[in-house]
């Protein structure tokens, strides 16, 4: 068994070990039960306009992907109300795809005067449209929203399973009648209700868990509904996570003994779903707490195997912290902690799911296993620091700390510290330590999460060899070797006793060489690197370690420290990257720096770390690096609960309201970079949108494909008046060919021409408008065309 303390930002080994680099634990051949939904992490897409097609800003919709959010639902009150056309719905489908989440779409059951009939003809009609005419295989339906909240709030809620029933069964007759293939949630109720199990397990008229008469598939595939904690003065964290655990419960109760009921297992299981969380209003759902409460919700899912946790929304009353600001970013356009906590699970937490155990209430831990990765998710929500000990088993802890056993079969063991008010996102694997660490300080400064990653192990196998008399053979985990003059500077790089080994030749005078990784950092934010390096017998050499801001070797920040014979010293340097310029192509390293009184002697390196300190904006975000042999990489990006009934006080007044309806004020051109994240043993360059420009017109490449690609069109007002009315074209030098758009007038076949809608035809000084399509490519990378028209000029 391996056994970790953390001191200071890094591992210390604290009992020997001779496995070297083979991955610390053992993997229990038992398969553990509860799989990950892969589309777990959902939003809501509201400040969508049912009748102009806009959606929220194009920053908004970067950030949503940048989360990586996995379902975007296309409901509520006001949409049930007053639906989009099909040709909006197909826009908002295409923004959806576009950011990579699947999308979850509503059709009405509003209102009661309009006949039945017609209610079933136009969801007849979306289904046709989107699935069979567009082939836009739309998966995951549900019918309706808060029917007893459409009702007038019945005191006596049995009588709404005949009503329910009586709209549900024709709208999924004839919706599947279309496309078998779809699923079907509903009620979508305002809260978990007795009278679902009137719904779906009691064999009655009303019961709608089973099969469409003649017909080999059901009328429902999961079971939906809301929760927003109403009651006043309570800690989200604590009292409003717990209002969830009876409801979530319940609802897998139910649907087994539905399955069990109506005969139904594998991919015809009955599944549920939440369609829609927060707290009770802006001025709680911007809080610290309100993202640890997200935390826990996401992890009673997984637990009670969740299709799907929606939480309501995207971006909506400007980010106000108030009143119907139930917004996943504030107004400034910083990601809340309901925002990064989502971001840890939708991220991180895949696979299949492990159960946590907590020896302190205040401190609550889940996790995930994904073949080698063990990921772990540490809540502190107590006002005081704890000391805890962790272990990746259920076996006993003897210790005086917080003692927190995680089912991931492993005999791994970690030791750390947890401040008050802290999430810590902790991914092992093999030896490698991702941390993250998000508190409350961090929410009230605007910063993203802080992230070290630690490898203890060097990051290759003991005895191999890197480097041979100054010729480079390999990497290590993304690790480059660089010698400076190839013909004996730097003799060899060998993994030795868990870390990185110099030879070197005593009698040179000057640097050896370098052990670098490259990663692009972001204007504006401060990195800090640092390493124990030491010597042995009675050697003593300076060791420098460094953040260059490019390749050539200008701009160097440096750290040199004097390392003494069987000694070992942290040595640290820290760059802030230039506000002004672009993000910087950098280097991260540790190399030799003798001078004539202290020529290069062997030495070691270990127990790396990179920080990174973001921007107090908030909207910069960092790009993924390659894992490292003994490094960290910059990023933005539950148990012991008591059980409690959910009460009629955590019932929302109402849905969403119409007046919530507006155009995003976060202008779309403050869009941050885009956020990349790499697994750690990958090694990948982080990947922009590819893009030309003229003056003040723009066109960027924001996704593709196979045989396709998503673009946006930027247009930008650098003149001193308003811009009222814009016309623009542009064509494609290969077969490339566009399919749909969304915010403008699009006409032509190859040239093409876009033109503003009523919603976006006046452009402010300094503002951007931005529509989008999607298109068919020619042969090869997507093509960037260059835009004209007046606008451009």
């Amino acid at each position: 068994m391996k056994n970790y303390q953390h001191n200071n930002g890094r591992f210390i080994k604290s009992i020997g070990t001779t496995l070297g680099l083979l991955i610390a634990g053992t993997m229990s051949s038992a398969l553990l039960a509860q799989q990950v939904s892969p589309i777990l992490v959902g939003n809501n897409l509201w400040y969508a306009n049912e009748d102009t097609g806009a959606t929220p800003s194009e920053t908004v919709w970067q950030q949503t992907k940048d989360m990586n959010t996995k379902l975007i639902r296309i409901g509520g009150h006001q949409f049930d109300e007053d639906m989009p056309s099909n040709e909006i719905m197909e826009q908002w489908i295409l923004k959806i795809r576009a950011a990579g989440a699947e999308p979850l779409v509503q059709v009405s059951q509003y209102n009661y005067a309009t006949p039945l009939n017609d209610r079933v003809a136009a969801a007849v009609s979306m289904v046709q449209y989107l699935n069979v005419t567009k082939k836009l295989n739309i998966k995951y339906w549900n019918i309706g929203n808060e029917p007893w909240l459409q009702a007038g709030k019945p005191a006596d809620n049995a009588a709404l399973a005949a009503v329910v029933s009586g709209y549900i069964k024709p709208l999924s007759i004839a919706m599947k009648a279309v496309d078998p293939s779809i699923k079907i949630f509903g009620p979508d109720e305002a809260y978990f209700m007795n009278y679902l199990g009137e719904m779906f397990n009691s064999g009655s008229a009303n019961d709608i868990g089973g099969k469409i008469p003649g017909k080999d598939y059901y009328y429902i595939d999961g079971i939906s509904w809301h929760s927003y904690p109403q009651d006043a003065g309570i800690d989200p964290a604590i009292q409003g996570a717990a209002s969830f655990l009876n409801s979530i419960k319940n609802s897998k109760a139910l649907v087994d003994a539905a399955n069990i009921r109506h005969n139904r297992s594998g991919a015809n299981a009955l599944q549920w779903g939440i369609g829609e969380y927060n707290s009770k209003d802006g001025t709680v759902v911007h809080t610290y707490e309100n993202g640890q409460m997200f935390g826990q919700v996401l992890g009673y899912a997984m637990k009670y195997q969740a299709t799907y946790a929606a939480t309501w929304s995207m971006f909506e009353n400007d980010g106000k912290r108030s009143g119907s600001d139930f917004s996943m970013i504030d107004g400034n356009g910083t990601p809340r902690s309901s925002y990064h906590h989502m971001a840890f699970v939708s991220k991180f937490m895949s696979g299949t799911y492990a159960d946590g155990v907590s020896s302190n209430t205040n401190v609550v831990a889940y996790g995930t296993v994904n073949g080698t990765q063990r990921s772990v998710m540490v809540m502190n929500r107590g006002t005081s620091a704890q000391n805890f000990t962790l272990r990746l088993n259920n076996d006993a802890i003897a210790s005086t700390d917080v003692k927190i056993n995680i089912n991931a079969n492993s005999t791994q063991q970690y030791t750390a510290n947890i401040g008050a008010n802290t999430t810590l996102l902790l991914v092992f694997s093999g030896e490698s330590l991702r941390k993250f660490t998000y508190s409350k300080t961090h929410f009230a400064s605007g910063m993203s999460p802080v992230e070290e990653i630690i490898d203890t192990s060097g990051g290759g196998s003991n005895g191999s060899t890197v480097l041979i008399n100054g010729e480079f053979t390999g990497s290590a985990n993304g690790w480059s070797i660089y010698s400076f003059e190839p013909t004996g500077d730097l003799r060899d790089v060998r993994y030795e006793n868990n870390s990185v080994r110099f030879y070197t030749d005593s009698t040179e005078l000057n640097w050896h060489g370098q052990l670098y990784q490259k990663v692009d950092t972001v204007a504006g934010n401060t990195y800090s690197f640092a390493c124990d390096v030491a010597t042995t017998g009675t050697n003593a050499t300076k060791v420098q370690l460094f953040i260059e801001e490019d390749v050539d070797l200008t701009n160097i920040v440096t750290s040199t420290c004097d390392v003494a014979g069987d000694g070992s010293t942290r040595c640290t340097t820290s760059a802030k990257i230039p506000v002004g310029g672009d993000n910087y192509d950098s280097k991260f390293g540790v190399r030799l720096a003798n001078t004539a009184d202290n020529p290069g002697w062997d030495f070691t390196v270990d127990n790396c770390a990179l920080t990174m300190t973001a921007a107090s904006s908030s909207m910069a975000s960092s790009r993924s690096m390659s894992s490292a042999p003994a490094s960290s990489r910059s990023s933005v990006a539950a148990s012991s609960i008591p059980a409690s009934s959910t009460p009629v006080s955590s019932i929302p007044a109402s849905s969403r309201p119409a007046s919530s309806i507006a155009a995003s004020s976060v202008p779309a051109s403050s869009m941050p970079a885009s956020s990349t994240s790499s697994a750690a043993s990958s090694l990948a360059a982080s990947s922009l949108a590819s893009s030309t420009a003229t003056s003040n017109c723009q066109y960027v490449v924001t996704n593709q494909w196979n045989n396709g690609f998503t673009a946006d069109i930027r247009i930008t007002n650098n003149r001193t008046t308003a811009i009222n009315g814009w016309n623009v074209s542009w064509s494609y030098s290969d077969n490339s060919r566009m399919t749909n758009s969304w915010n403008a007038n699009t006409a032509g076949n190859n040239p093409y021409s876009a033109s503003n809608l009523s919603w976006n035809s006046t452009i402010q000084p300094g503002q951007t408008v931005i529509f989008g399509f999607q298109g068919t490519k020619g042969t090869g990378a997507a093509v960037i065309p260059q835009v004209a028209g007046s606008v451009c000029q």
